[in-house]
């Protein structure tokens, strides 16, 4: 992420599972949620 802001970036974006650790981590981090996105599957 520091090459990527030395380079001119100002947006970082990670995908994890919702009440993660990973979620919480990141969060700790400065991360926000920005969206949720729900996965839906079809049981036969």
């Amino acid at each position: 992420m520091q090459y990527a802001f030395e380079q001119g970036c100002d947006l970082a974006m990670m995908v994890v599972e919702i009440g993660s650790e990973s979620q919480r981590n990141a969060q700790r981090q400065g991360f926000q949620v920005g969206y949720t996105r729900i996965k839906w599957q079809l049981s036969v």
